[in-house]
């Protein structure tokens, strides 16, 4: 099902739809990503740039919120790996906040009726 075409191109679309580039897990090559949006960020308008950063801050920090307001050792581990708190996050919090909203957007396009 994750294979899928039209699964990817549902995903692909839900991320525009969020107003944030859209994230993967690995290139169509195979090749790993790294997260590292800044190459696509630097093909778009500053202004626009800078939307898309502050959507994509607006969806992490709302996954937060709602790890924040749910005891349990899996949120507490899902915080410190974000680096909850910090003012300046390592690279290694950022694949996690990238991870974290890429997998809020995958489960919520897997649950979508189809």
């Amino acid at each position: 099902m994750y294979n899928d075409s039209i699964f990817k191109l549902k995903l692909q679309i839900e991320f525009l739809n969020k107003g944030v580039v859209p994230l993967a897990w690995r290139q169509e090559s195979g090749a790993p990503t790294h997260f590292d949006i800044n190459k696509i960020l630097a093909e778009f308008p500053p202004d626009e740039a800078r939307a898309m950063k502050r959507k994509f801050r607006k969806l992490w920090r709302k996954l937060v919120e709602h790890s924040l307001k749910r005891p349990g050792k899996n949120s507490r581990r899902r915080l410190h790996n974000i680096e909850h708190g910090e003012a300046i996050p390592s690279r290694k919090a950022k694949n996690f906040r990238k991870g974290e909203v890429l997998n809020a957007i995958h489960r919520k396009v897997a649950k979508a009726p189809k």
